[in-house]
């Protein structure tokens, strides 16, 4: 099973353009709306909306107004050198413990530490979330433990760069949009009583409900109507919390 994708990245600290604030706002009030209410209400199969519920769709819906355009610099490439420059790093530093191993010359242990310390920065841009890497890669020291070998990283290291390199990829730039996605997956199937046992009935209105949301929050989106399916796929994205 994969693993969930984690919220998108974003800068520390966020700044928020005004106009998007701006539509925050506006949204909130538009949520209040008797005829807002009754469309997103409809579009769940509900009599009504309760205030949880609305709150709810709109903490979704500011999120991602939020994060859409916060994560522009994040590309693959930049990515892929980043895991290259650790993998490196850790490299060096296992040619040079060998050494000092082999010599116990204090010089030799010298540079061993000097190349562990380059390692370390090398980690820190690899797991810093404003450095312009994909969160996925940022993400993979979690089933490694708490203190992973430096053979263990490597090895892992090598399994994701083929990853990226083979096969087909997520583009970082559209990372918010996947997970806005995917959250709106998870509101569907928590906010209504519509079962999945019909599963051609379910995915309409799963798609009609996101196709609402995306009208009131007047949110611009692909041509969905005359390709379901990829709003299917990007509605059952696994996706962690916030």
């Amino acid at each position: 099973m994969s693993r969930p994708i984690p919220p998108p990245s974003i800068p520390n600290p966020v700044t928020v353009p005004k106009e998007e604030i701006e539509r925050i706002r506006a949204l909130a009030d538009k949520l209040e709306n008797e005829q807002v209410q009754k469309k997103l209400a409809k579009a769940l199969d509900l009599a009504e909306l309760s205030a949880p519920q609305t709150e709810r769709i709109k903490d979704t819906i500011s999120a991602y107004y939020v994060t859409k355009g916060l994560n522009k610099d994040t590309t693959i490439g930049s990515t892929i050198a980043a895991l290259e420059g650790l993998l490196n790093a850790l490299d060096k530093v296992k040619k040079a413990g060998e050494k000092a191993g082999r010599t116990g010359r204090t010089r030799d242990n010298g540079k061993c530490l000097k190349a562990m310390e380059k390692a370390t920065v090398a980690m820190r841009k690899l797991t810093d979330p404003t450095s312009g890497i994909d969160a996925s890669a940022r993400s993979f020291l979690d089933a490694l433990g708490p203190t992973p070998s430096p053979e263990r990283v490597i090895e892992r290291i090598e399994v994701i760069i083929d990853a990226y390199r083979r096969h087909p990829v997520v583009d970082p730039k559209v990372e918010a949009w996947r997970y806005f996605c995917g959250q709106l997956g998870n509101l569907f199937d928590n906010l209504t009583a519509i079962g999945s046992e019909n599963a051609t009935d379910y995915r309409s209105k799963r798609r009609a409900f996101a196709m609402t949301v995306f009208d009131v929050a007047g949110i611009e989106r692909p041509d969905y109507d005359s390709h379901p399916d990829r709003l299917d796929r990007l509605l059952s994205v696994e996706v962690s919390p916030v």
